[in-house]
């Protein structure tokens, strides 16, 4: 997941899950539970 990170220039990068809870896998890279999805990410400017 580092090398997708890096190859892609993400800051962050997010790993949507089926499971209940968000949490960090690294410092820059989190699983997200897709039921959280609306709760968990912040709204994209413009």
């Amino acid at each position: 997941m580092h090398a997708a990170r890096e190859s892609l220039s993400l800051d962050h990068l997010y790993v949507v899950h089926a499971g209940e809870h968000t949490f960090p896998l690294s410092g820059d890279i989190t699983a997200l539970a897709f039921g959280r999805l609306v709760d968990n990410l912040d709204p994209l400017d413009g």
